[in-house]
């Protein structure tokens, strides 16, 4: 058990977050650490020992299943532990599959459903585990230098302890020294989960618009559920993995653009690439969204830009022309 792991749970903060003056709790769990951390006085020319004590930590396991009773397989298991950001508590991801900690990777279930975690200090804790989905087609350019992407679409969705989509209702758990904890299973709602497929259009005429990008957001707990990028291969999007609830559907700043292709280089035919030339520009638009099924044919109307969004976009433009021309 790594006593940097031991500190950083101590001190309710992770590794990754920005270093802030502990307040007086975090500081008592903080030295009640250093305390029991074994101290060596080394003097010249004399040869110092140390014995070392390995406590076995605790350990957590259960079953990840659907709801329709088979195995979740292949899924990432977090970790959870209260942690300060910001002056507020939080549940953060404990890295337990980091080098870092001398810790092997012990976050996807097995063809059962089944995960364990080990070696973990005393705490409360929560279990996480994430349900992601991404497409993107990637190609290598037919000079082997440089790659590029099309039609990227996520969408993620995370249950905790308690089988509930939404932290602020997670059921923790305690764990002592060298306790074996079973049974922390968890259900996903896989029968709850839908499809929403839709356009963005032109509030003006009603026309689609090909280029853009579209998220949306759950409303509860102001998540991100999923985004996806418009392309020269597809002008609608589609989100998979919608848990049923409210949300909103966000699409900011969308433009019609026409896709040219580019001249291949080399002997190798390789995908088409395209320069993007925008034609008219449209400004952000949101609506709420309830989700109880799938839903296709969905569209968002986004208007006329403001004068705010213009410059944005143009200033955007300049910086990235300067960019260009700037000498390597």
């Amino acid at each position: 058990m790594s006593p940097l792991m031991q500190l950083l749970l101590a001190e309710s903060r992770s590794r990754y977050q920005e270093w802030k003056p502990l307040g007086p709790e975090q500081k008592k769990n903080r030295d009640a650490v250093l305390r029991s951390i074994a101290r060596v006085e080394v003097q010249n020319n004399l040869a110092a020992s140390a014995d070392v004590m390995l406590e076995r930590g605790a350990a957590v396991s259960g079953t990840i299943t659907y709801d329709d009773g088979s195995p979740a397989a292949g899924l990432k298991i977090k970790l959870l532990s209260r942690m300060d950001q910001s002056g507020k508590q939080v549940w953060s991801t404990v890295e337990l599959n980091s080098s870092f900690f001398g810790l092997t990777d012990q976050s996807i279930t097995d063809d059962r459903g089944s995960y364990r975690i080990c070696g973990i200090p005393p705490g409360n804790y929560a279990v996480e585990v994430q349900l992601e989905f991404s497409g993107v087609k990637e190609y290598d350019s037919p000079s082997g230098g440089s790659t590029f992407s099309s039609n990227e679409r996520t969408a993620l969705l995370n249950i905790y302890s308690g089988s509930t989509p939404h932290i602020k209702d997670v059921a923790d758990f305690t764990l002592q020294h060298r306790e074996e904890r079973t049974g922390e299973d968890i259900m996903i709602p896989i029968s709850k989960l839908h499809t929403v497929k839709g356009n963005i259009v032109s509030a003006r005429d009603g026309h689609v618009i090909n280029s853009g990008n579209v998220f949306l957001t759950n409303t509860l707990d102001h998540s991100l559920s999923a985004n996806q990028t418009l392309t020269e291969e597809d002008a609608s999007f589609t989100f998979s993995f919608i848990l049923e609830g409210d949300y909103s559907l966000t699409a900011p700043m969308s433009f019609d653009v026409d896709f040219v292709p580019l001249p291949h280089i080399g002997s190798s035919p390789g995908p088409l690439q395209y320069d993007i030339h925008a034609r008219h520009m449209y400004g952000s638009a949101s609506m709420p969204l309830h989700v109880d099924g799938d839903i296709d044919g969905l569209t968002i109307a986004v208007p006329e830009p403001t004068p705010k969004e213009k410059q944005f976009y143009e200033d955007a433009v300049r910086q990235q022309q300067q960019r260009d021309t700037a000498p390597q």
